[in-house]
């Protein structure tokens, strides 16, 4: 989780919030380190909501960040939905590495109307737009 996000949701009493200790990339302002793999890997989510720097119909979810990239590969199959946000300037649009298809993900959240031509494709791969 990024840090940030973690300090809002502390005033949110019905949200149960865990940070996972660790090395914080000054890239993705997340934990990233071998503790993060390890605690990830022993945990079973009901949802992942994470942000993406590109998403793309025939790419899917794609980074240039090593260590970023392998957080939430783990993050994404610790949990049984995943929820991707994105605003309208990360859709298709891709970058150097992977790290889902479209078909693991379940959820698109972003902020273009529903019906914007943008998202369409999305649409298309069976996500739920939201």
């Amino acid at each position: 989780m990024n840090v940030l996000s973690a300090v809002e949701l502390l005033d949110k009493p019905m949200i149960k919030t865990i940070v996972i200790g660790g090395q914080i990339s000054a890239y993705s302002q997340m934990t990233v380190s071998g503790e993060v793999f390890e605690y990830l890997s022993n945990i079973k989510a009901d949802l992942c909501i994470i942000g993406t720097n590109a998403i793309d119909p025939a790419n899917g979810l794609t980074d240039s960040d090593w260590e970023t990239i392998q957080v939430k590969k783990a993050m994404i199959k610790a949990a049984d939905k995943i929820a991707i946000l994105a605003i309208a300037e990360k859709l298709n649009t891709s970058m150097k590495m992977k790290i889902a298809d479209l078909q693991e993900v379940h959820y698109l959240i972003t902020e273009l109307p529903s019906d914007s031509p943008d998202i369409q494709p999305y649409r298309a791969k069976n996500l739920t737009i939201l």
